[in-house]
């Protein structure tokens, strides 16, 4: 499903106009990411958690010329999906 066909499903769903559904999302996905940036994780909805993750400086490589490299220490964000989540794909 791309981003605008879900814009326009939940826009059908809940009787709303599409430029209102896409402001919704826009809000949504710059609240999401200042908390995963600030605060380090947010539950979505039930079912389904994000998080951030700490992950530590590394040895790299460079595919392209063999040549050896720091890969820098980052957050990575993370998705935890719940039990009622996983049973309502797999139903």
């Amino acid at each position: 499903m791309t981003h605008l066909e879900l814009v326009k499903e939940v826009a059908n769903k809940g009787d709303f106009t599409i430029k209102d559904t896409k402001d919704f999302m826009k809000a949504l996905e710059e609240t999401v990411s200042a908390h995963l940036r600030d605060d380090g994780g947010i539950k979505l909805f039930t079912g389904l958690v994000l998080t951030t993750k700490f992950v530590e400086e590394k040895d790299g490589r460079n595919p392209r010329t063999g040549e050896p490299l720091k890969i820098p220490a980052k957050y990575r964000p993370v998705a935890r999906f719940g039990k009622a989540l996983k049973d309502a794909v797999n139903a």
